[in-house]
């Protein structure tokens, strides 16, 4: 997705976007002065953490692992299920972190945390390498032989060192501190194992009189940390880490996980306040075209691209603030694991779309219209290859460099699909832009399945053609240098009962409501919910939006061209004073949802997962718009697929998560989490070793991953044969 060297392919080369990072901002007093300056993290919330592994029921983490809390930052890979997200908070006397690793093959003791933490002032940088799970079984159980060791829900082992200046070394090991807190939870999925660990660790001498890191009140602090996976299987580490223009651990010849805590100059920032930090960022499912699937790629009609960019970006005060002049550059690859040469920029009217992301807020950056060229286009984009991968670069062209990302850039390579069985598709692998590895001249890729949301035991069925199958659910692949290989897959899902209705959403609906008293339509549509309930909404259609001596502009649930639907019911009393909108963020058009009757809104758009909220038993869905205007939608409408189901445990990303304010709008989830989902996902071999408590490991880089989320199964109908074969 970038630089595609031996690094990981999501480690940005931001060097040409240095400026959107508040590289403009000058290090304070007690600064850690050495770290990169372009990546910031605040610790500015006051949330007390329960450090017990559960992170997605846990308030300190914005009501779920998949909400805002101070801040998050997500390893994507272009699958519905990241590879690790790490989020932190403080309050007045510990920082706490929870990190979160999806996509495991085995349970592995040397499964490892690295933290690095420089106080600045004067005092001494702290390392810690937390080892959070016990091979075999996952989270640790209790070990009565041992109690301070192995103790249940508790990290396996801890260590930490302080950095000598004087001989430029680590010194002072220290194993398994007491007054650094861990606490961990797993998940067995069959076909993959996921593990969360929340750690604590003090920063006053309130929390701990001897043994503490004094980061200061305010200005930076230094901070790195990195994620290794590790896969039993075939002697594998997958490294995340934070900032991604880190060297990542390891060299041709074995090196120490010890030795490898890369130079400070490559750590980021975190910050407890005085400084604007958080961020804009994006995800798989924020990126779609207008088509069905989204996508999609429209031979014939217009084809729209569309981000939805997120911002928790906050002060030096700690208030949340708006994100402006925001770009996102839209590019395009074959369906499957493209290479870095191979994206193009989509040849869209307006293919750089422009806006400002309001404060703790989202919004929609969409291109103009792409109609192919019947000669030098629809071939290229003709079946097999009508669904593409898409990509977002997010930058900004705010001059005063008062914009900075948690992440920008993310990549959809997801569909959802409707099977009787199976499910079949080609996809192309291809090692376009990587660097062939030291003495090598072939790459060697290994694919991995991976199945999601549905009870453990429940068999999922592939046959993968175009590999070599290397054991249960992992394949290889050999490739030369810039060559690419076409795969053939046929995935069978488990009968497994997806509940599902589908409803009708017909123009002006949501035009006779509490908060559009006036306007002209009906009311909005309503759905029966219970509380903690995961609801998955898709949907498709259109609606028209007629004008004054105008053509009507058709809509789809994203909504439209907020400028092309101005000029289509112009002119009105110059619109001296803007009318009221049901929902005021979201374009006019788009389909929008709400747990009381639009005192408090969401977007629908498309597709969105979320949960029910505490106390809410209705769930109101309409077609936003401004007041009075309601009536002057027509067309088909929207048809929405509603799916929901309990908080079940299998859910990847659900878990326990049980929302535990009653306010909460409805905690957002990743897009399809309580749909059965399958995914492959590709690991490149860099030519790296690495050795992890005398045991070596290949290192490898994440090439990619893509699949399908299942949103309905459908019976295969009995054929009759009338010579009775």
């Amino acid at each position: 997705m970038n630089k595609r060297n031996s690094k990981d392919i999501h480690k940005v080369a931001t060097r040409a976007g240095l400026m959107l990072a508040l590289a403009t901002a000058l290090p304070l007093a007690g600064t850690a002065q050495a770290a990169n300056p372009n990546y910031k993290l605040c610790f500015s919330s006051s949330a007390t953490a329960t450090v017990d592994g559960n992170v997605v029921d846990d308030p300190a983490w914005g009501a779920g692992a998949w909400q805002f809390g101070s801040w998050k930052y997500e390893f994507g890979s272009g699958g519905a299920i990241p590879d690790g997200v790490v989020q932190g908070t403080r309050d007045t006397d510990r920082l706490y972190f929870a990190f979160s690793v999806n996509h495991d093959k085995t349970w592995d003791d040397n499964d490892v945390i690295v933290l690095t933490i420089d106080p600045g002032a004067g005092n001494p940088r702290r390392r810690f390498h937390v080892f959070p799970v016990c091979g075999g079984v996952g989270a640790c159980l209790d070990n009565p032989a041992t109690p301070a060791v192995n103790e249940a829900g508790k990290a396996r082992e801890v260590k930490t060192w302080t950095y000598n200046a004087a001989t430029s070394s680590w010194t002072n090991q220290i194993v398994n501190p007491t007054w650094v807190q861990t606490g961990v939870t797993s998940q067995d999925a069959g076909t993959s194992k996921s593990w969360s660990v929340e750690v604590s660790i003090p920063i006053s001498t309130a929390a701990d009189p001897t043994n503490y890191v004094p980061i200061p009140a305010s200005g930076l602090f230094g901070l790195y940390f990195n994620m290794i996976r590790i896969d039993g299987t075939d002697g594998s580490a997958r490294q995340m880490d934070w900032p991604v223009e880190a060297t990542d651990i390891g060299s041709p010849v074995p090196l120490l996980l010890e030795a490898g805590t890369p130079a400070e100059a490559q750590w980021g920032n975190g910050t407890r306040g005085g400084v604007t930090c958080n961020g804009v960022s994006i995800g798989w499912s924020d990126i779609k075209t207008n088509q069905t699937p989204t996508s999609y790629i429209s031979l014939n009609q217009a084809n729209y691209f569309t981000a939805t960019v997120h911002n928790s970006s906050v002060d030096s005060t700690g208030a949340a603030v708006a994100a402006n002049g925001v770009r996102a550059t839209f590019k395009i690859a074959n369906w499957g694991i493209p290479g870095s040469s191979e994206w193009s920029e989509v040849p869209a009217a307006s293919n750089k779309p422009t806006g400002n992301i309001p404060a703790n807020g989202s919004a929609d950056l969409t291109t103009g219209a792409w109609l192919l060229d019947p000669t030098t286009e629809r071939p290229k984009y003709s079946p097999p290859n009508d669904h593409q991968c898409i990509r977002v670069d997010l930058d900004s062209v705010n001059t005063t460099g008062n914009v900075s990302f948690l992440n920008h850039i993310a990549y959809r390579n997801m569909d959802f699909a409707e099977t009787m069985s199976p499910v079949r598709r080609e996809a192309r692998i291809s090692a376009a832009g990587f660097k062939l590895p030291r003495g090598k001249t072939q790459h060697e890729m290994v694919l991995k399945e991976y199945a999601y949301n549905t009870p453990k035991g429940q068999k999922w069925v592939s046959e993968i053609s175009g590999l070599t199958k290397a054991g249960d659910g992992r394949y290889t692949l050999k490739l030369a240098p810039n060559a690419a290989a076409r795969i053939q897959s046929a995935v069978t899902p488990p009968s497994v009962d997806i509940p599902i209705s589908v409803l009708k959403v017909a123009p002006g609906t949501g035009g006779v409501n509490q908060v559009l008293t006036k306007s002209s339509g009906s009311r909005p549509l309503t759905v029966a919910v219970q509380p903690g309930n995961v609801v998955t909404l898709i949907a498709s259609g259109q609606i028209e939006k007629s004008g004054v001596a105008r053509e009507p502009v058709r809509l789809g649930p994203l909504g439209g061209d907020e400028r092309m639907l101005r000029r289509a019911i112009e002119p009105r009393a110059a619109r001296v004073a803007e009318p009221k909108r049901l929902v005021k963020q979201a374009p006019v058009g788009m389909l929008v949802g709400s747990f009381d009757q639009f005192k408090t809104s969401f977007v629908v758009g498309d597709a969105t997962t979320l949960q029910v909220p505490k106390g809410a038993t209705t769930l109101y869905l309409a077609v936003n718009d401004v007041d009075g205007e309601f009536a002057t939608q027509k067309g088909e409408g929207y048809s929405v697929q509603v799916t929901q189901t309990a908080a079940l445990p299998q859910y990847a990303a659900v878990g326990r998560l049980v929302p535990s304010r009653a306010d909460e709008l409805g905690v957002r989830l990743p897009l399809g989490a309580n749909l059965p989902t399958w995914m492959m996902c590709g690991e490149l071999k860099n030519g790296k070793k690495l050795i992890i408590n005398g045991k070596t490991y290949d290192a490898v880089d994440n090439a990619g991953c893509f699949g399908y989320v299942i949103k309905k199964i459908k019976k295969e109908p009995r054929r009759w044969w009338p010579w009775g074969g």
